[in-house]
Parts: C-alpha cells; sequence; structure tokens
C-alpha cells in the first residue's frame, strides 16, 4: 500500500476530530506547495494568501467573502499549525467525551466566525486600528471556542501533560489565556482579539446548551447538505431515489407479504421436517441396538430434541 493509499485509509476510518485535523494540514501543504512554486516561477505568492486569509477591510471581505471560513484553516507556519492541532486533538477529545463530534465541528466552525466578528469589529470600530491593515490566518479562535466549551462542561476533568502530571481542565484554560495576554508584543493584536472572540462563542455555546438550546445545529445541517453535494451515495434497491431520499415498493394487495410469509413457512417445514426425520432414525437405532450403539453426536442430538420438546 503506497503512502497515499494510507493516509487516504486513515482519513476515511479517522473520527470527525482526526479528519478535521486532516483537513488543516492538507490545506496548508497545498498552500505552502503552490506558494513555493509561484516563488520559483517569479511570481509574487501573496496572490495566494490574499485569497485564504482573513483581510481586516470590511470592502476587501466583500469581495472575498470565503476568507471568513478559509482563514480558520490555514496557518502561517509549521509551528504554528503544530500547535494549533495539538491543542485541537487534546481538547477535542475532552470535548468528545460530553459532546457529539458533529457538535465538535460546528463548534470550530462557529468560534472560527466569532473570532473574525471580533477581528472585524476591531479593525473597523476601534481607534487604536484607525488606517491600519492585515490579514488573519490560524486556527487559535475556532481552537479556544472548543477548549473553553470543555472546561465550561467538566472544569475539574483532569488531563495528564507531559513533564507536569495530572492537571485539572480549569488550570489549562486559565494558564493558554494568561500566556494569550502575556504573550503579546504589540504586533499581533487583531490576532488576539480574535483569539477572545472564539473563546466567547465558546462560552455562549456552553451556557445554551446548559438551558437545552444547541446553536451547533444550524451549521450542521449546512455541513450535511454541502457533503450530500458532493458525497457519491449507492442506489438503493427498489424504486429509484427520489427526492434525496430512498422510497421502496409497497405489495400489491398484501400479495408480496402473503407469498415472502409462504415461502418462510415452507423453508421452516422443510427444516422441521428433516430435523424429525433423523430423530426417528435414532430413536430407531435405539430400538433395534440399543443406546450404547449411538454415537457421540447422536447421543447430542436425541438430547437436544428432548430438551425442544
Amino acid at each position: 500500500m503506497g503512502i497515499i493509499d494510507e493516509i487516504k485509509n486513515r482519513y476515511r476510518s479517522g473520527s470527525l476530530l482526526i479528519k478535521l485535523i486532516f483537513v488543516n494540514v492538507g490545506i496548508f501543504l497545498v498552500v505552502k506547495l503552490t506558494m513555493f512554486v509561484l516563488m520559483l516561477a517569479g511570481i509574487d505568492a501573496r496572490v495566494v494568501t490574499d485569497m485564504v486569509e482573513l483581510p481586516s477591510a470590511w470592502s476587501a471581505v466583500l469581495v472575498r467573502p470565503w476568507t471568513l471560513v478559509t482563514y480558520m484553516f490555514m496557518h502561517g507556519d509549521l509551528m504554528h499549525i503544530f500547535f494549533n492541532m495539538l491543542c485541537l486533538y487534546w481538547m477535542g477529545l475532552v470535548f468528545m467525551e460530553f459532546n457529539t463530534p458533529k457538535q465538535l465541528v460546528a463548534l470550530y466552525v462557529l468560534s472560527g466566525l466569532m473570532g473574525a466578528a471580533f477581528y472585524l469589529m476591531a479593525y473597523n470600530l476601534l481607534p487604536g486600528f484607525a488606517g491600519a491593515s492585515s490579514g488573519l490566518v490560524g486556527a487559535s479562535a475556532s481552537v479556544l471556542g472548543v477548549l473553553v466549551a470543555a472546561c465550561m462542561r467538566a472544569p475539574n476533568y483532569r488531563i495528564n501533560l507531559l513533564f507536569i502530571g495530572s492537571v485539572a481542565l480549569k488550570w489549562v484554560a486559565i494558564v493558554m489565556v494568561v500566556l494569550g495576554v502575556i504573550s503579546f508584543d504589540g504586533s499581533n493584536l487583531g490576532g488576539h482579539i480574535a483569539h477572545a472572540g472564539g473563546a466567547v462563542m465558546g462560552v455562549i455555546y456552553a451556557l445554551l446548551l446548559r438551558r437545552g438550546l444547541d446553536i451547533t445545529k444550524g451549521i450542521n445541517r449546512m455541513i450535511d447538505r454541502l457533503t450530500d453535494l458532493f458525497e457519491r451515495r449507492p442506489k438503493p434497491m427498489g424504486e429509484p431515489v427520489q427526492g434525496g431520499r430512498y422510497h421502496y415498493g409497497k405489495p400489491e394487495n398484501g400479495n408480496a407479504a402473503k407469498s415472502t410469509k409462504s415461502d418462510s413457512d415452507d423453508l421452516r417445514s422443510q427444516y422441521v421436517t428433516k430435523e424429525q426425520a433423523e430423530v426417528d432414525a435414532i430413536l430407531e437405532k435405539i430400538k433395534v441396538s440399543g443406546y450404547a450403539s449411538l454415537s457421540q453426536e447422536e447421543k447430542k442430538r436425541i438430547f437436544t430434541a428432548g430438551k425442544k420438546n
């Protein structure tokens, strides 16, 4: 099996969490390789990043609205994607202890969208960003949304950290937030604000879920519809697919049902007759030669038949 086939099999057999990580890594590799080829050809690689990163100007977002989603699947460098995917994997496992994988994917998207909203509002409404322009990439807002939601659901859930040992999930969340604040050096304020947006979505999701409201349902329905567009489904036995649903023919006047029942009865009758014939033959052997003449298989068969009667 080749490396490509193995990757395909791992993707197909993996959970939605694994698929989400595969998508992030795959997009990162494709974009970086494309940028590398363009640079060798003497073409400005910014043409690629401009297509996937979220611009800070409203006017640019209106021209490239897809960047509201693509930015959360793209990363700046290898360390960026490594730490984000590592955190997504561990926090995703904890999240799925109490939620479904589909809720994980939907919250990932919702947290990314909230991060994008915070980012755009900051650059277009706050005085500190007047005249500034930038681009946003990374899954940090989405990952923080998952982390915060998991922490609010099970704050005392204990996880084992390398070199540290068992730690309550709430302390992991607190440390990550604090590190995010103290690591700010003035160069990525918009990114930090986007992270805050993702965390806020995690809080909203957890609070509403406690009241019985799952805000991920709408996103999941949308994802299902998009998946249906690209997914081949095997044609079922029976009538053709109509309106995206399978319809099976019904027996007319109950004839099909009667026929099925009759066939089943005939099969059962044949089985019972054969079994009875074998028992009768064993009984005849006992009559002629005595019980001691029976083989172990025959003794077992007569004993089984006696238990049924």
